[in-house]
């Protein structure tokens, strides 16, 4: 067919309009009879590239072509991912093999529904990501779920137990199976109606009374998004990161393998993100090694694996288990720091003077192999009895921390004491006990070396902004404590002093902060007191700025010893890196600025998230605890006063419950905020912070997550 180059483009743009589907460069020329010896078939590639670069067709996979805004209809299998929404997987198609849905492209399609997808129009050539919207159910996933029954005094709702079910159920009525409020079933898709929400009927109402663990975990993840499964792609894309070749790598990388690095780390822990080493210099000079996983180097910035670690923006530390932030083959796998294993890590080397001072560091790409892991118990034996493998070196960092703790202080770090509670579970999911833990020697060595690594790197940043010779700093992602609300810390200090401690004055500086807790050391009510002063601290945040960190002391502080299970981490990895190859072009600064800015205030909103879900695990697995004891007898201390009654912590349960104002019979309560305390306004009785109580386990509601308390006596008397 010979065809002038004015009627191939309108013939092209005309078969083009008619696809429903992309098609490839012989399918076009088939379908105009363009046999390859002609002057046609030969322009066809020049007439495509035109179209291409008018932006008329947009070019995927490098032989499929499509018309700019020509809507696809494809065929595949939703799957809610509890973040952007959902994916569809596409089983009709060579192109595609996902389609992102946002939150408002759903329609009426849940998780597990076969649907049917329209593409929405490409807006950039070669985009990463494809979009589309949900037009069409095709199969209902009728596969059971499991949740609870909820009533709002006028309809009965299934809640799901899955995150991936994001609407609550209606249950109509003759449909219920004789359900009741509070029970876990097992419920099936009914019908969905537009304008309401999705219904279900109850299929299964067991007989039990008692809770199941698994499921009243699986509602906190739920109630925060928590997506504790990664989606094909992501997963598939950290197996193929998995495969990086630590061989090639050596060519341009520090080798330490050789070296004597160890790590030191709970004895449950699967992810080894730090490592440490150790080396006296000459001149009474002492070099510290702290090696980090190299995260940066196994997942791409941009990738679908890298958005996935952002969305989280970090690990979610439950009682039931971890919500990772990476797949496990990268998190529990290549990029821990397991022992006799070549392993990727990025290394900071401080030297530290014979007085704890860093006189110098640098930062380099290395490859380590771990020569033992140690437990926490393993290391404080060895401090305390000095025998045990490697202990020179483990005594070694054990006095260089101790200098690096005692100088922090003295620049204003803040010695608060917390106590983490760590649930046992039965095999069947039951916390039958909790154990309190709290900061040993071991457990501060380590912190030490960290907090070191984490300042040098910030200031690293500042120093080669000044290299660069650029006003202000290079883009980067800090961590940042501000000062204190001054109204809560008045409120705290005159709480103290009503307690007899002596202070002069309102402390102004992190360092007087420090001052007052050394002087409740003798105290009986010293942790409530370390929990009083730490509510009126500011919460540390992350941020493009450098405002320096108030509770450590520290005039530039950033995050970096943990890419594996912070996101942040892995930002200021990269930032290193990239810095490391020169200065950036003007275009990349203000696409860096605009990133560390973006992952600033998103990882902070996940952090808080992340704080309020373990805080909701541990409320949960408290009241299951305390659902084993109800009618027994505790002693109790006051943790918390409100105006609605009283916050007592169950001294051999460590389970809080609560004693309401109107539950304290014989008087009327008031309740003076300013000294955490409420007063009988005619027995003028007193219920304080640290006062200690009788009382009863009265009442335990699992799915509120509540514990009531009756009180019994008063075994310390408080004074207004």
């Amino acid at each position: 067919m010979n065809l002038t180059k004015k009627e191939l483009l309108k013939k092209v743009k005309r078969f083009l309009e008619r696809c429903t589907e992309p098609v490839t460069f012989d399918q076009i020329a088939k379908e105009l009879v363009l046999s390859d010896d002609t002057t046609a078939f030969i322009e066809l590639s020049t007439v495509l590239q035109s179209l291409v670069t008018e932006q008329i067709v947009v070019k995927e996979k490098k032989t499929y072509f499509i018309p700019v805004g020509k809507p696809t209809e494809l065929e595949g299998i939703l799957q809610v991912t509890g973040f952007e929404r959902g994916i569809v997987t596409i089983t009709n198609s060579e192109l595609y093999d996902i389609i992102h849905i946002k939150d408002e492209d759903m329609q009426m399609a849940l998780h597990g529904d076969t649907v049917s997808v329209l593409v929405k129009p490409h807006k950039k050539l070669q985009q990463k990501k494809v979009f589309g919207e949900i037009v069409a159910v095709l199969h209902r996933n009728k596969s059971p779920m499991t949740g609870t029954i909820e009533y709002d005094e006028e309809q009965y709702y299934f809640v799901p137990d899955s995150f991936e079910y994001y609407y609550d159920f209606l249950v109509p009525e003759p449909f219920r199976n004789g359900a009741k409020e509070g029970q876990v079933v097992t419920a099936e898709f009914l019908q969905w109606n537009n304008g309401e929400n999705p219904q279900a009927q109850i299929t299964s109402v067991p007989k039990r009374t008692t809770f199941t663990p698994s499921l009243e975990f699986a509602k906190v993840r739920r109630e925060f998004g928590l997506v504790p499964t990664f989606s094909e792609i992501v997963q598939k894309q950290g197996e193929l990161a998995a495969k990086k070749s630590i061989p090639k790598e050596l060519k341009h990388r520090l080798d330490l393998h050789d070296e004597l690095i160890i790590t030191i780390d709970p004895d449950d822990a699967k992810d080894f993100d730090d490592a440490l080493s150790f080396k006296i210099l000459d001149d009474n000079l002492r070099e510290l090694g702290v090696h980090i996983a190299d995260v940066s180097a196994y997942v791409e910035e941009y990738s679908e694996l890298d958005e996935e670690a952002l969305r989280r923006g970090n690990s979610t530390y439950l009682v039931d288990g971890v919500v990772p932030m990476l797949p496990e083959i990268l998190s529990n796998n290549v990029c821990s720091l397991v022992p006799n294993q070549d392993r990727l890590a990025f290394s900071v080397f401080m030297v530290f003077s014979e007085t704890g001072e860093m006189k110098s560091y640098r930062i380099a790409e290395t490859v380590i192999n771990s020569k033992r892991r140690f437990t926490y118990g393993e290391v404080q034996k060895i401090i305390e009895t000095n025998n045990g493998d490697h202990s020179d070196l483990i005594q070694s960092l054990y006095k260089l921390s101790l200098q690096l703790r005692t100088n922090r202080y003295k620049t204003g770090g803040i010695d608060f004491e917390s106590t983490e509670l760590k649930f046992v579970l039965d095999e069947g999911g039951y916390p039958v006990e909790v154990i309190p833990k709290t900061g040993t020697d071991s457990t501060k060595l380590v912190e030490e070396c960290m907090l070191a690594a984490n300042k040098a790197v910030a200031i690293y940043c500042t120093d080669r902004s000044k290299e660069f010779e650029i006003k202000g700093t290079l883009p980067y992602l800090y961590r940042v404590h501000d000062e204190p609300d001054k109204e809560k810390l008045d409120n705290a200090i005159s709480f103290i002093r009503a307690l007899g401690v002596s202070i002069p004055k309102r402390p102004s500086t992190s360092k007087e902060i420090n001052a007052i807790i050394k002087l409740t050391e003798h105290l009986e009510q010293k942790k409530l007191l370390h929990q009083i002063l730490l509510r009126s601290q500011a919460k540390a945040v992350y941020s493009e700025f450098s405002t320096g960190h108030y509770g450590l002391g520290f005039e530039e502080y950033s995050h970096f010893t943990s890419p594996i299970r912070r996101y942040p981490d892995l930002v200021v990895h990269r930032r290193i890196k990239e810095y490391m190859q020169g200065m950036p072009t003007k275009p990349r600064l203000t696409q860096l600025k605009k990133l560390v800015k973006h992952a600033a205030a998103h990882c902070s909103l996940t952090e808080r998230q992340s704080v309020e879900a373990e805080r909701s695990s541990i409320k949960t697995a408290q009241v299951l605890l305390a659902y084993e004891h109800i009618g027994e007898e505790f002693e109790g201390v006051i943790t918390g006063v409100v105006a609605f009654g009283l916050f007592i912590q169950l001294q051999s349960l460590l389970v809080e419950g609560m004693i309401h104002v109107r539950d304290l019979r014989g008087d009327y309560y008031i309740f003076d905020e300013r000294n955490y305390r409420l007063i009988g306004r005619d027995s003028r009785r007193v219920y304080s912070i640290g006062t200690k109580l009788r009382v009863k386990l009265s009442h335990v509601n699992v799915n509120k997550r509540e514990v009531d308390l009756e009180l019994l006596g008063v075994i310390n008397e408080s004074t207004p």
